[in-house]
């Protein structure tokens, strides 16, 4: 069952009508009354109307998005001015893209992805092999017996806490 269905308009009241259509190289201010996924209903006087043409392309900006629109009817609505459909094309709103500086880093690159631990196991396997080499380093700096001392009473410790023992 795959029926499509027309699309529901939405009412929209100020202050959240304002917008622009631009017509040639001048822009003119209308509103904004409707707005679905297929159109946007704008309302606009006589004036301003005269100068819109069916099938005419024009450019809409409203709420901070600029629109490339197409006209697919006019009418006159029941408070004297003149409502204009017109058909989303296309969207011409530029991207923001932030700059950083050199030193400023990404936080969402760390966010984004779990963390790897290859990098913790090498760094723990480093500082076994330093503390086995440090001995005979010390050897030569005359401090092989405090390394030592210290790697021993470390260990002892640790083991004290593991098995429950003094």
């Amino acid at each position: 069952m795959n029926t499509e269905s027309a699309a529901y308009k939405c009412k929209i009241f100020r202050p959240n009508t304002k917008a622009w259509l631009k017509l040639g190289a001048k822009r003119r201010f209308v509103e904004v009354v409707e707005q679905s996924r297929e159109s946007f209903t704008v309302r606009t006087t006589s004036k301003i109307a005269a100068k819109i043409k069916v099938g005419g392309k024009y450019r809409l900006f409203y709420q901070e998005q600029l629109w490339s629109v197409g006209c697919m009817n006019k009418w006159l609505n029941n408070e004297g001015g003149i409502d204009i459909e017109v058909e989303p094309m296309a969207e011409l709103t530029p991207l923001k893209i932030v700059q950083g500086g050199i030193f400023q880093r990404s936080s969402r690159a760390s966010i984004a992805s779990p963390m790897d631990g290859t990098l913790a196991f090498f760094i723990t396997v480093l500082i076994i092999i330093a503390v086995l080499i440090m001995p005979a380093w010390g050897g030569q700096w005359g401090t092989s017996q405090l390394i030592c001392d210290g790697v021993n009473s470390i260990w002892k410790t640790l083991s004290s806490i593991v098995t429950g023992r003094s």
